[in-house]
């Protein structure tokens, strides 16, 4: 038997030995070290026991309780070994008090298990009697539903608010994890950084088995479109009710890509009434693919190709600007490109020799600062090797580093303005959304709140946590 990772994972109490393993309580022998299997496959009725990722032992009643991967309480009879599920995964929690991914905090306070989860940033209790949660200690700007990631963050100039991709509940040893997670857009006030769901499991109707991988909003309306790896298409989704529906796929909508067009990111041309996709799209990885949004209808822009060469992986995010002139690429591998709307015609921006500053080596979410004339960006940078802190330690464990980066949209550029290394259990983002008005530059951060970066002081003021 291995004690594996699964921490804390050991307790002694009145001289016996508990552990747990993935997949069973066992208690060990001190002698000799041997282990004797209290709960699990063999030992005990109740809900399997799997991924286990703290425990705490009562023994004034005998019993044992075990967190899990799948975001569950159970309680265990140290006599029988029977099982009872105290607490299980809400996906209609209005707070969202989940802790996928438990390493560390995990404490029996009496009546309550408190748990502080490295996957949700929240500190919270759990009722031993009732399964209810509460928050306890996590510090908070804004009242409404708490943040779990926020993998998208976007800017609503019509609603004059942030919208937040934030994911909800998952099986995280599924493979691929999107096909169990469920997820969810809040809407942020910039004011006070109140939360409301604008769509979810439980708000708005219209099937929510969706992995989102990318958002985009309709300035002139507010309407919030999103591309969904499951169902391979394109989501509208009503600002107000949160209704959702199906604008273009295999089954709605003519033209190139049909088959998958989830993969991509999007953004609007409003000037032109519909959406442009980069990247992902099924028989098109190289192409920029326009959506009508009335229709549905696909067309291809521009493809790869002829005498420009210059090219962009399947990968891609994109933004347009106020003008709707150009479309900004971002190539994950290290480019940004531009394409003319008018005449197709694709440039680097920045990078594989255009522009000065940091080199690019990994590079994601983008967002158009059109008062500066320039683009802000989310730069992974390559892990520290030289750090002799981190000696012996392999690479892919090092500490991920990560930067905004600004952009020049004349000369190409470089400059980082904030960054990042990792903390442990840190859930690393550093997403730019911009208020096209004021110019205020929003970030998603690590510490899983939404804050206002100002960069004459380099600091940066939560608005949402």
């Amino acid at each position: 038997m291995s004690l594996g990772q699964h921490r804390p994972g050991f307790v002694i109490d009145s001289g016996r030995f508990f552990a747990i393993i993935s997949d069973a309580l066992i208690e060990l022998n001190p002698l000799d070290w041997s282990g004797t299997e209290l709960s699990g496959k063999n030992v005990g009725e109740g809900p399997s026991l799997r991924w286990l990722s703290g425990l705490s032992i009562d023994m004034v009643n005998g019993k044992a309780y075990v967190g899990n991967s799948y975001n569950e309480l159970i309680e265990i009879d140290l006599n029988t070994g029977d099982r009872t599920l105290v607490s299980a995964a809400n996906e209609e929690d209005p707070l969202n008090l989940s802790f996928r991914y438990l390493r560390n905090g995990f404490i029996d306070i009496g009546e309550s298990i408190a748990i502080n989860s490295c996957w949700s940033g929240q500190t919270f209790s759990i009722e031993k009697s009732s399964g209810s949660r509460f928050s306890i200690s996590r510090p908070t700007r804004g009242t409404g539903t708490y943040f779990n990631s926020a993998e998208q963050l976007k800017f609503d100039g019509f609603n004059k608010r942030l919208l937040v991709l934030n994911e909800v509940t998952a099986d995280p040893w599924s493979y691929p994890q999107f096909d169990t997670a469920v997820q969810q857009v809040l809407s942020v006030s910039p004011e006070n950084g109140d939360r409301s769901i604008v769509t979810g499991p439980n708000t708005g109707e219209g099937d929510i088995n969706a992995w989102f991988v990318d958002i985009a909003v309709d300035s002139r309306n507010g309407n919030i479109y999103a591309t969904d790896m499951r169902s391979k298409s394109i989501i509208q989704i009503d600002p107000v009710s949160g209704n959702r529906r199906v604008l273009s796929s295999a089954e709605k909508g003519s033209g190139p890509g049909g088959a998958d067009l989830g993969r991509a990111g999007l953004t609007v041309d409003e000037s032109r009434n519909r959406l442009l996709l980069a990247g992902g799209v099924s028989g098109e990885p190289e192409s920029l693919i326009s959506v009508d949004l009335d229709t549905g209808d696909r067309s291809t822009l521009v493809t790869y190709g002829g005498a420009d060469t210059v090219k962009w992986v399947s990968s891609s995010y994109i933004e347009v600007d106020d003008l709707s002139v150009y479309a900004y690429l971002v190539n994950y591998e290290g480019v940004i490109l531009s394409v003319d709307l008018e005449t197709g015609l694709r440039r680097i921006v920045s990078g594989d020799g255009v522009g000065a500053g940091p080199d690019f080596r990994e590079i994601s979410n983008v967002a158009v600062d059109r008062k500066n004339n320039r683009l802000l960006v989310e730069h992974y940078k390559e892990r520290d090797r030289e750090n002799p802190e981190y000696d012996g330690l392999l690479y892919e464990d090092l500490p991920i580093e990560m930067e905004l980066l600004s952009i020049d949209l004349e000369t190409g550029d470089r400059k980082s303005l904030l960054s990042f290394t990792q903390r442990k259990n840190e859930r690393m983002i550093m997403t730019p959304a911009v208020d096209p008005q004021s110019g205020e530059i929003y970030l998603s951060l690590p510490n899983l709140s939404i804050s206002v970066f100002d960069e004459k002081t380099g600091q940066y003021l939560t608005v949402s946590q």
